[in-house]
């Protein structure tokens, strides 16, 4: 009975995690790994419009039941805030009094990085939360750019300060990101040494030439490799966006079953 609940469970968790697919202008290939069969890790990629996104990658202290269910707790309440959200603040501030009025005391925190995206005008608003910072690779010079968090982590207290950090950058079309989690780059090797955000970076950059698809396949495979085959010691979520150029409107091309393996 145990046993049949934690396989439904974790069919559960990975169905929060996007599918691969297009859509006008942004292309979304994500991939999970737990620890174990469930985690505290989630992704979500929510379209306002055809040409306004929004997306999110959370992180739960800690493994299992416990984290996955607040992650997909996390997970809807992100969803619901999104349709009417004007910024990546706004659902920080949000998450972060919703996660302190009803969980602190499970003493579980959570990491935060949320982006809304502008596919017509070509730029993004982002805003991190105690998250390891999303990498954006340029298609112009394949020069790959940290987007750090400046805000504490979620659950820390009550209100986050009025400064809520903020950034607006442009992108221009051939660029992508990714956006992860730090069970990949806590990925240790046979001599305790950790992949780290450098090393990511690095294998990011080797990947840009590959499709997005492959690209991220990639970096598992490299992470897997640095880490000689060993299993996993945290959850790893990462989740890669594309920008595609011409941000019209577009049909959903799902083009892989979900993410995650």
């Amino acid at each position: 009975m145990i046993e049949a609940d934690l396989k439904l469970a974790e069919r559960v968790h990975h169905s929060m995690i996007p599918r691969n697919h297009r859509r006008g202008s942004l292309e979304v290939v994500c991939r999970f790994t737990p620890m174990h069969g469930i985690g505290g890790d989630y992704a979500s990629v929510f379209f306002q419009t055809d040409t306004h996104v929004v997306a999110s990658v959370c992180d739960v202290t800690g493994h299992g039941i416990a984290a996955a269910l607040l992650a997909s707790r996390v997970n809807a309440f992100v969803l619901n805030a999104a349709p009417g959200a004007r910024h990546p603040c706004e659902v920080g501030e949000a998450l972060n009094a919703f996660i302190w009025d009803n969980f602190r005391d499970t003493h579980l925190l959570l990491t935060f990085f949320c982006l809304f995206l502008d596919l017509e005008s070509q730029s993004l608003v982002y805003a991190g939360f105690g998250h390891p910072p999303v990498l954006l690779c340029s298609k112009r010079n394949a020069a790959v750019r940290e987007l750090d968090s400046e805000n504490a982590m979620i659950g820390v207290a009550r209100d986050i300060p009025a400064s809520c950090s903020m950034v607006r950058i442009p992108f221009e079309p051939g660029d992508r990101l990714i956006m992860y989690t730090d069970g990949l780059t806590e990925a240790t090797n046979a001599a305790g040494e950790f992949l780290d955000v450098a090393g990511l970076r690095r294998t990011f950059q080797d990947t840009t030439h590959l499709s997005l698809e492959d690209s991220v396949a990639g970096i598992f495979d490299r992470v897997e490799a640095f880490s000689d085959g060993a299993p996993p010691a945290d959850d790893q979520l990462l989740l890669g966006l594309g920008f595609l150029g011409g941000g019209g409107p577009g049909h959903d091309g799902i083009h892989s079953g979900p993410a995650g393996r």
